[in-house]
């Protein structure tokens, strides 16, 4: 199967301070087009035919566009860190 994948990546990070203690918010936009495959689904399909898990049976065109995360101190050496479930 003959395909183009293609990335253009653009990353802003805005740092801040609350209560004293540091952190900060990340956004990352991209342009991710290409064949993909997803093991979980590769593995259903196995189990539905009794075949071996193939990955290039559930390859589409996908696309993605955004990630946002958050990083915040929560004590001098401990912190936490997420982000909107993908």
């Amino acid at each position: 199967m003959a395909s183009s994948n293609t990335q253009l990546d653009g990353e802003a990070e805005r740092r801040f301070t609350l209560d004293g203690l540091d952190g900060k918010i990340k956004l990352l936009a991209f342009a991710s087009r290409g064949q993909l495959g997803d093991y979980t689904m590769a593995v259903a399909l196995a189990t539905l035919t009794g075949r071996p898990a193939d990955i290039s049976l559930v390859r589409q065109l996908l696309e993605k566009r955004l990630s946002v995360n958050g990083q915040l101190a929560l004590s001098g050496d401990l912190g936490a860190s997420g982000g909107p479930p993908r």
